[in-house]
């Protein structure tokens, strides 16, 4: 047991000051969407705007003391940025499996994909490991 007085005890960091939801530093705007939905199957597009719809129709909770989802209030999202193309095809031409893997996915910090790579056996069974940009090509 630590035995810590108000004298001794360390200095707590500063609390962020809370934000109303509505004050969110990132906003997703339409245009980002459309120009994600150009050159992609009908099918993806529209997923695509019925999820833009329903992201815009969500009520957001006035109430600062109450929430019942992930309080991003204190975070600052001046900086995020929405992906503008999911690579298609891994940095590497080929790399090698880890022992006794059938498959391997390897991605780096900014979403680059480093490998994907299947054994013989695995791809002959009718195994698929791919991106999803190269899904929607």
């Amino acid at each position: 047991m630590i035995d810590a007085t108000p004298e001794t005890a360390p200095a707590r960091p500063a609390r962020a000051p809370r934000r109303s939801p509505n004050e969110l530093t990132f906003t997703l705007e339409e245009a980002f969407v459309e120009a994600a939905a150009a050159g992609e199957p009908e099918w993806l597009a529209a997923d695509r705007r019925a999820a833009f719809e329903r992201y815009q129709a969500l009520p957001i909770e006035t109430n600062q003391l109450y929430t019942t989802y992930v309080d991003l209030r204190t975070a600052d999202l001046s900086a995020v940025r929405p992906w503008d193309e999911p690579p298609g095809a891994p940095d590497l031409a080929s790399g090698a499996l880890p022992e006794g893997a059938a498959g391997f996915a390897g991605f780096h910090d900014d979403g680059g994909i480093e490998a994907l790579v299947l054994d013989d056996a695995t791809r002959d069974a009718g195994v698929i490991l791919d991106s999803l940009g190269a899904l929607v090509r």
